[in-house]
């Protein structure tokens, strides 16, 4: 099955690749008869704190540019599909995937996609180098974002590595040292496609193996 999807991949290296929400709802509850036990006006304002604490403004994400790293960049989040031993399971595991990786090209950080990788993914080490240069002596990365417009699966049932065929898309990354003068040459647009293969074991997928098909 072939899965497609225009959505943005939170950010890729080309360089190396040629709410919950809670809803809290007050119940109506109708004037009390006439006979019945309420509170007094005097205790319910007793009850009502004299200044309510205002909401603490969420700190506003800014990307990359010219100027500066990327601030407040949102930390990915694992869906509960990615833990599932199933195809399905295995494509949401490599969307967060790629998802933890692009956190580590707009912050440096790739301390959670290298946790999810095999000490043995030869091409997973390579580009956790080439991210960690990009970040040497305060200089950064602006720009790389990825999409994922196709993801093939090869779920075969009780094979311990699963086959997935990814269609990388990245935008151009560009290369800015500390004193803020532009490094090397950008790295223009690029479309690859990765052969990766995963594994699941003890309730979790990690990358096994990952090398560019063209």
């Amino acid at each position: 099955m072939v899965s497609r999807s225009n959505t943005k991949c939170p950010r890729l290296l080309t360089a190396f690749f040629s709410a919950v929400v809670l809803l809290t709802t007050g119940c109506a509850e109708g004037a009390p008869a006439a006979n019945s036990t309420s509170p007094t006006a005097s205790a319910l304002q007793a009850a009502v704190p004299a200044t309510v604490p205002a909401a603490k403004p969420t700190p506003r994400y800014r990307p990359a540019d010219a100027n500066g790293r990327a601030r407040n960049v949102q930390r990915p989040f694992r869906p509960a599909l990615s833990t599932e031993n199933s195809k399905d399971g295995a494509e949401s595991f490599i969307r967060y995937w790629f998802w933890l990786f692009n956190y580590g090209i707009e912050t440096g950080d790739l301390s959670k996609s290298t946790e999810l990788a095999s000490p043995s993914c030869e091409f997973c080490i390579s580009l956790k180098k080439g991210v960690a240069n990009g970040y040497r002596d305060g200089a950064w990365l602006v720009g790389g974002g990825v999409s994922l417009p196709i993801v093939r699966v090869t779920y075969k049932p009780g094979v311990a590595k699963q086959l997935l065929i990814v269609h990388v898309v990245q935008e151009p990354t560009y290369y800015y040292r500390a004193d803020k003068s532009t490094g090397h040459s950008p790295t223009p647009e690029n479309s690859t496609t990765v052969g990766l293969y995963a594994k699941y074991a003890n309730g979790a997928w990690s990358v096994i193996d990952m090398h560019p098909l063209r």
